[in-house]
């Protein structure tokens, strides 16, 4: 007698027994000690940010998630005034006009410097802004960022310092190159620590880089962005698992599960000549007819045929039997599976990119994470441009501490944030999304 049991879950089945994919390694750093070139590998194969991304992108909340981040920074505006404090001692700035600056912003097109900044910041904080001086005058007439993908460090100075002295570029670091090599340019690296005039004065670069980070324990170069973290972690894994183990449910856990007995009897009736088969023969005829069977019950687009079987009945312990007997076991139904599991995970994803869940909206899984009420999304959004305001300031830093004052200019450029004690003094784009959240 064989017996089995068939189950258009039996897919769902294998995917749950399979084994969870391992934390995301970043890949290990191979010998490449016979290069001429004279860079800092990103990671161990030199593409740590396309590793990054790649990972990120097969993930249904990460580049969301920080592409809010830069449309939230970005839609804060920017103007520019003459320092001052008040009698508390608190910053002001104080407006004049100065159309030179104006022009001066407007011909670098400083809407897209801030966006690509504000890019390379929230994936990778590592900015690399390139500022490139009049041959005539001497002064910083433009200002651009070399994408963060694209850029290495060179290697510590044979002096042991360990800040870089320039900045390769170069579309597809897949491949190894050569320091003449005319897929890359190079450029002098300001250091930050420095002061900008002198070294401006005494190296007299044409162009040169500027970088913008916040410091990573034990970083000496390339610095690392805290969501990365999650990359290591379980979490991402089971966030990665999630979307297979649901597909498989919801393709094959609707249909239901059947047990099939088979009597002895049943092969002579259907095969004649099956006592006259070899023991292999046998074998292969069986698993035949039960690949017969179990397609048909296990198709979706079998429902509601028939499948017709020997009827007769065999004599066991005194009772008749069906030759071939199908036995609905249970119906799978979709009763929620995941969902813990899936808002779970993605609570760490947030966490770690730093975005209040209630920023989000509508949540993931059956009930959502929830953006709650007006007042709380209110609440997190002011709170969470308050804790911003450092990072925003970074992309400014190559125009206040060198470009603006090195061209002449009293001026500073600043962020102005959203009053943090009133609705009414939300920025108009900011208060619409709160009024949208009510």
């Amino acid at each position: 007698m064989m017996e089995f049991h068939i189950s258009t879950f039996a897919n769902a089945v294998v995917a749950w027994n399979m084994p969870l994919p391992k934390a995301a390694q970043i890949p290990e750093r191979p010998d490449f000690r016979g290069s001429s070139l004279k860079i800092e590998y990103w990671g161990g194969d030199n593409l740590y940010p396309q590793w990054v991304y790649e990972q990120a992108r097969q993930n249904s909340i990460i580049p969301q998630t920080i592409q809010k981040q830069i449309d939230w920074a970005a839609a804060i505006e920017i103007r520019y005034g003459i320092p001052d404090y008040d009698a508390q001692g608190k910053k002001t700035y104080r407006f004049r006009r100065n159309p030179a600056l104006e022009n001066f912003l407007r011909q670098l097109n400083f809407e897209a410097y801030k966006n690509e900044a504000l890019t390379d910041y929230f994936w990778f904080n590592n900015i690399f802004p390139t500022m490139h001086r009049s041959r005539k005058t001497g002064k910083i007439e433009h200002i651009f960022t070399n994408e963060a993908m694209f850029s290495r460090y060179s290697k510590p100075h044979e002096n042991g310092s360990l800040y870089p002295r320039r900045l390769y570029v170069c579309a597809d670091w897949s491949r190894e190159y050569s320091d003449d090599s005319n897929y890359i340019k190079s450029f002098p690296i300001i250091d930050r620590y420095s002061n900008p005039k002198i070294w401006l004065d005494l190296a007299a670069p044409e162009i040169f880089v500027y970088p913008l980070f916040k410091s990573s324990p034990g970083a000496s170069q390339y610095q690392e962005a805290p969501w990365h973290s999650i990359f290591p972690s379980n979490w991402f894994s089971v966030a990665q698992s999630i979307p297979l183990l649901k597909k498989a449910i919801m393709s094959n856990g609707m249909l239901p599960l059947y047990k099939v007995t088979i009597m002895d009897e049943y092969w002579l009736r259907r095969f004649p000549e099956f006592n006259q088969l070899s023991k292999d023969e046998k074998i292969n005829l069986m698993d035949k007819e039960r690949a017969r069977i179990e397609q048909f019950l296990s198709g979706s687009q079998n429902a509601g045929k028939a499948f017709f079987l020997p009827g007769k009945m065999s004599k066991l312990a005194g009772e008749e039997v069906e030759y071939i007997k199908i036995e609905l076991i249970k119906a799978n139904t979709l009763s929620g599976e995941l969902i813990p599991e899936s808002q779970e995970s993605a609570s760490h994803i947030l966490y770690a990119i730093g975005v209040p869940q209630s920023l989000i909206g509508n949540g993931i899984g059956k009930n959502g994470i929830g953006a709650g009420s007006g007042s709380d999304v209110f609440e997190h959004l002011r709170n969470y441009l308050l804790l911003m305001r450092s990072s925003l300031n970074l992309i400014l830093e190559p125009f206040n501490r060198l470009a603006l004052p090195y061209n002449g200019w009293e001026d500073e450029l600043y962020f102005a944030m959203p009053a943090l004690d009133a609705r009414a003094d939300i920025a108009p784009d900011l208060r619409n999304l709160n009024n949208a959240a009510e």
